[in-house]
């Protein structure tokens, strides 16, 4: 029988009360971090899950150094401040990745009732006995409503804390990780710890820096270094505590020569590393090996084999595709629910992540990615790291293939059973374009440039069909440089000629007509098909560029050299520009000459795409001449070949020339109808900025049509869409669109409003002259309301809006021949 004051156990363990308290260390928290910067909605979440509402166990988890033991310290004390943990906050480290020094249940147990009071003496002497005694003892502060908190930091397995879970729910037991620690009976929330925003990690270098030196000036003086440190670093805490360091030890240095060195990916990782002097380097690197030395050796050789993707994320399908077959692997690892139950153990360990989640789409932290490549080189043969990068060019190349065929209006049957449409190219590209642009780096990088210029080649139609003119450019910028390092000159000449149009295309035409002109001048010799090509390209450069005349000629030219060959759809296309070329002119009775000889010879050609690109620049021309029956027909039966071919975007594109023929010929109702077709295809596409002029002409016409709510609606989409895109020009003119459809609806504050928000959109895109119209409408506005004189007003505000609002939206410009 226990004497009164004995702690009992069970049936079997009787041991009797200290005669004193023994010492306790209820507050036996380390100091947590000076500041946490863009954690605030997280501890916000974490003290509710500490709440007498919240669940008992919470594992916060992530990758190595993101800042689980900063943030949980931080949440543990400002609880305790509050007072919610009277009973105590404990705390122990676990370090559970250090293979040398982890700590093991017993000595857990151990540790968490030295700090509640349990002296050594009173121990019992197996583990059992002091799980039990842990037990009882959080019991009967529970029962004295004296809640406790535990943390424990750097578990490396369930099995570290599944024995510490309080036997109460007035308790809460705290957990980091870097796995996800998810099993079967143990009753953990998650909460999945991310690295910074950019913004967020160059305050805490920031921080820091102040902190050490209050006076460094470094952080004022240099913020757009302090941002490229950031992103070197990953927006990692562990490598922005490491950079800060370095910076503080050395308070001489600039932060951009700093930022300079992190640039370079070879020594990054080493840079990133800072000797105490204790001969214990502190770094990322370190934290990462940690680990991978406890990773089994599927999921190891799967972290290496991951970077052989450059991408700056990897579909399943690939990631399958590098890990099956190779070096003796079962075949069974490529099939998806295999690979995904793979990807998922490794995920575990927060050296990947699926972003976003159910995606099938698999990231690795910048980071990470060096460290595993270093490893990837060092084990690349047993791993068949080669191989398998020769299998991402072989697929990519031929999933490009067929995906261009669709885009060009030509699509390869071989390929029809995985891209069957346009669509499903799109689809494709969209999913996949930062992995094909890396795979067209790579391949310049190991010198494939057959590879590289095969992606150059078939990701053209795409790059252009989406408004990428930027990265066509670089893409093209690449090949002529690689060409140029081998000394194959005319396939240098043919990549400088695709970097004319992209630049042209891209805002830079005077620049791309140049580029164009100097390779036709210096290579008068060239293949007569390059220099045919070029002279159609430099015609569109001239025409983009404003060179009118110009541009006839070398189209023109072209034409002439083109039919020499005896290429008759080269020829048709060389005639479909120069069609454009004379709308531009305003000469538009010879432009639908032209685009009826194109018409021809590319029905010859069998491009039933091209021709119906060529039937609806016609009909732009004949609309100009005022046969606006004969356009509207033109642009219903382009359309109808678009939507044979299911290509989204130039089915928008014909909805919208046909809207614009039907309000040519008054006919707004049915021309609304079209425009919001055209507004909604664009959206399919994602084509921003084309749904943005949509929708602001689709706003036109229902005010025109009296439907002012639903026009306001519309062009309110447009001024998001432009904002998105960012182009303040766009807005503006938008806004002020907006204001009228506003005003019309009696909504004449927000219509005031409206005007200042245009204003202030063409002010930031320095057209001062409509910045001011805006400003004016909306003083005059701001009148009439004070007058109450509404009649006036209206007047004044339709005929100044008619001539510079809804009649003066951007131009489209000629644009480049289809």
């Amino acid at each position: 029988m226990a004497a009164e004051g004995d702690y009992v156990h069970g049936d079997k363990h009787v041991y009797p009360a200290p005669d004193t308290a023994a010492p306790t260390a209820l507050r036996a928290l380390p100091e947590a971090p000076a500041a946490l910067f863009g954690r605030e909605t997280l501890v916000d979440e974490l003290l509710s899950v500490l709440s007498p509402n919240g669940p008992r166990v919470t594992v916060v988890a992530g990758l190595p150094g993101v800042g689980k033991s900063a943030l949980t310290l931080t949440v543990a004390h400002q609880a305790a401040k509050k007072g919610w943990f009277a009973g105590g906050v404990l705390f122990i480290d676990l370090r559970g990745y250090d293979p040398n020094c982890t700590v093991g249940l017993e000595q857990a147990v151990t540790v968490l009732m030295g700090e509640l009071g349990i002296r050594d003496e009173d121990m019992p002497p197996t583990l059992d006995g002091r799980l039990a005694l842990y037990r009882s003892e959080l019991a009967t502060r529970a029962e004295r409503g004296q809640r406790v908190l535990i943390l424990a930091d750097d578990a490396g397995e369930i099995a570290q804390v599944q024995p510490l879970i309080p036997p109460d729910d007035a308790h809460r037991l705290l957990v980091t990780s870097r796995n996800s620690l998810v099993a079967p009976g143990f009753p953990a929330r998650l909460v999945k710890l991310e690295e910074l925003s950019v913004a967020a990690a160059a305050n805490l270098v920031s921080a820091m820096l102040l902190r050490i030196r209050p006076t460094d000036p470094r952080p004022g003086r240099e913020p757009d270094a302090l941002g490229e440190i950031a992103r070197h670093c990953g927006c990692l805490p562990l490598a922005l505590t490491v950079v800060g360091a370095l910076l503080a030890d050395d308070p001489g240095l600039p932060l951009a020569p700093f930022a300079e060195q992190l640039a370079d990916e070879r020594t990054r990782l080493e840079k990133l590393t800072f000797d105490d002097g204790r001969g214990m380097p502190v770094g990322v690197r370190a934290a990462f090996e940690l680990s991978y030395a406890r990773l089994p050796a599927e999921l190891a050789r799967l972290l290496r084999l991951f970077t052989a993707h450059p991408g700056p994320d990897c579909h399943i399908s690939f990631v399958a595709l590098l890990y099956g077959e190779i070096g003796g692997v079962a075949e069974a690892y490529a099939e998806p629910a295999a690979m995904r139950a793979l990807l998922a153990g490794l995920a575990r360990t927060g050296l990947i992540a699926e972003q976003p989640t159910g995606s099938g789409r698999w990231r690795m932290h910048d980071l990470v990615r060096l460290y595993a490549a270093e490893l990837a080189d060092r084990h690349a043969e047993e791993d068949g790291y080669h191989q398998a990068v020769e299998k991402l060019f072989f697929f990519y190349g031929a999933m490009l293939r067929a995906c261009d065929s669709h885009l060009q209006g030509q699509p390869d049957d071989a390929y029809h059973a995985i891209v069957p449409d346009a669509d499903t190219a799109l689809d494709w590209l969209d999913e996949e374009r930062d992995g094909v642009m890396a795979l067209g780096r790579l391949a310049a990088h190991q010198g494939q440039l057959d590879t590289m210029d095969g992606f150059t080649t078939f990701v053209q139609a795409y790059l252009y069909r989406r408004g990428l003119f930027q990265e066509a450019a670089d893409l093209s910028r690449l090949a002529a440089d690689e060409f140029r390092r081998v000394g194959d000159v005319q396939a240098e000449n043919r990549a400088l000629s695709d970097l004319s149009l992209a630049l042209a295309e891209s805002g830079n035409a005077e620049e791309g007509a140049a580029l164009q002109e100097k390779v036709l001048e210096s290579h008068p010799a060239a293949d007569p098909v390059d220099k045919a090509r070029g002279l159609v390209r430099l015609a569109a450069a001239r025409l983009l560029a404003g060179r009118l005349d110009d541009a006839a000629v070398a189209a023109e030219e072209g034409i002439g050299l083109w039919r020499e060959l005896g290429d008759r759809q080269s020829e048709g296309l060389a005639w479909n520009t120069l069609g454009t070329i004379r709308q531009a002119q305003e000469r538009f009775q010879e432009a639908v000459t032209a685009h009826e000889r194109a018409e021809v010879l590319l029905a010859e050609g069998g491009d039933p795409h091209a021709a119906a690109k060529v039937r609806r620049n016609r009909g732009t021309a004949l609309r100009a001449l005022g046969r606006h029956d004969e356009a509207i027909d033109d642009h219903r039966q382009a359309l109808a070949m678009f939507q044979e071919f299911r290509d989204t975007l130039e089915v928008a594109e014909s909805f919208n020339e046909l809207a614009d023929s039907l309000n040519a010929a008054s006919r707004i109702r049915d021309a609304a109808d079209a425009r919001r077709m055209a507004a909604d295809g664009y959206r399919s596409g994602r084509a921003k900025e084309d749904e943005a002029r949509a929708r602001v002409l689709l706003g036109l016409e229902l005010a025109q049509l009296r439907d002012f709510a639903d026009a306001a609606a519309a062009h309110e989409r447009a001024c998001l869409l432009y904002q998105d895109v960012g182009d303040p020009w766009g807005e503006g003119w938008a806004r002020g669109c907006l204001a009228t459809a506003l005003y019309e609806s009696g909504r004449d504050e927000e219509a005031r409003d409206a005007w200042l928000r245009s204003a202030a959109a063409y002010r930031e895109a320095g057209q001062e002259q409509e910045a001011q119209l805006a400003t004016t409408l909306y003083e005059k506005l701001g009148e009439h309301l004070a007058a109450k004189s509404r009649k006036r007003a209206s007047r004044l505000l339709y005929t100044r809006l008619k001539n510079w609002f809804c009649g003066r939206g951007r131009p489209r410009g000629p644009g480049t021949p289809s």
